[in-house]
């Protein structure tokens, strides 16, 4: 089986099979990228996801999620990974 890993700010943050990651992603940032592509098969418009905020700046990088000041489900415990 295939498997695929997400980065974010050149960390990995997801890493599962291809089936798992796109049928129930666990990262909101993989959630957000999955809402962000557009479908050619619904006939339909559908509004896609946007991510708030802007990237980090890739250097020097705190230790902690850098997803976390983007995320809409951050806690406390994220900003000390």
């Amino acid at each position: 089986p295939s498997n695929v890993m997400v980065m974010y700010a050149g960390r990995p943050v997801e890493y599962a099979g291809v089936h798992e990651l796109f049928s129930e992603p666990k990262m909101p940032y993989t959630v957000g990228l999955l809402g962000s592509i557009p479908s050619v098969r619904k006939r339909e418009k559908v509004s896609l996801t946007t991510i708030e905020g802007s990237p980090p700046i890739v250097v020097n990088l705190p230790d902690e999620c850098s997803f976390a000041p983007r995320c809409p489900i951050a806690t406390a415990e994220c900003l000390k990974r």
